[in-house]
């Protein structure tokens, strides 16, 4: 009698314990979602906002009027610049630079009679500007773009010079360009490295002359 007692409840018990073991393995056989992690690393949020910017690069002068016998093309000399800026959008930047350059080499205020020069063939030239630009997406972390720029242009000593004078003084002008540029967002926090190209026309000192820039640049945004 017992054993006719005990097998119905034995009976019951295992049909009720398997549905909970056959959910416990399934369990257990789940394979972890997988994370893709890009090859170096997590992607950075880029900062934007206010920066600083380093620069240093080459600079050079055309003299396409000067008489035969006179270089057309000054030596490269280096560009040194520093700026401040501030990114209004991710795509659209605006700020002012302070940028040091030479143009050695060639002369702008040559007789041509005698291929004389009466100013200097040497001189640097300042530049105290404001710039914008857009720059575009094409991935995560690069940029490219342009940007256009003008301001202040302080020549020393003087290109050209009256007759009479020493031309050893500083004489003020004006410039204006345009710049092809480029940035990569690094994956060190806050840091971007780019590559600006461009040309500008300088007008001072009675004289007028494109110049070529090519600087790399390192920027710092807070």
């Amino acid at each position: 009698m017992r054993n006719i007692i005990l097998l119905p409840l034995l009976t019951l018990a295992v049909t009720l314990a398997l549905p909970v073991h056959a959910q416990v393995a399934g369990e257990g056989d789940k394979t972890p979602e997988r994370i893709e992690v890009p090859p170096l690393g997590v992607m950075p949020e880029l900062e934007r906002g206010l920066f600083v910017t380093l620069d240093a690069g080459i600079f050079f002068t055309l003299n396409s009027g000067a008489p035969e016998g006179v270089r057309k093309v000054s030596n490269a000399q280096p560009l040194l610049g520093v700026g401040l800026g501030y990114d209004i959008t991710e795509n659209i930047v605006a700020g002012a630079s302070f940028t040091l350059g030479n143009s050695a080499g060639t002369c702008y205020s040559v007789d041509p009679a005698t291929l004389a020069c009466s100013g200097a063939e040497s001189f640097s030239v300042v530049h105290v500007n404001a710039y914008g630009g857009y720059l575009h997406g094409l991935t995560h972390q690069w940029y490219l773009g342009g940007k256009l720029f003008g301001g202040l242009a302080l020549l020393t000593p003087e290109p050209s010079v009256p007759a009479g004078d020493s031309g050893e003084g500083l004489a003020m002008g004006f410039n204006a360009g345009v710049l092809l540029s480029t940035e990569f967002h690094t994956h060190l926090h806050h840091f971007v490295v780019g590559l600006d190209i461009g040309g500008e026309f300088v007008s001072g000192a009675g004289v007028g002359f494109p110049g070529v820039l090519i600087y790399p640049r390192l920027k710092y945004v807070f």
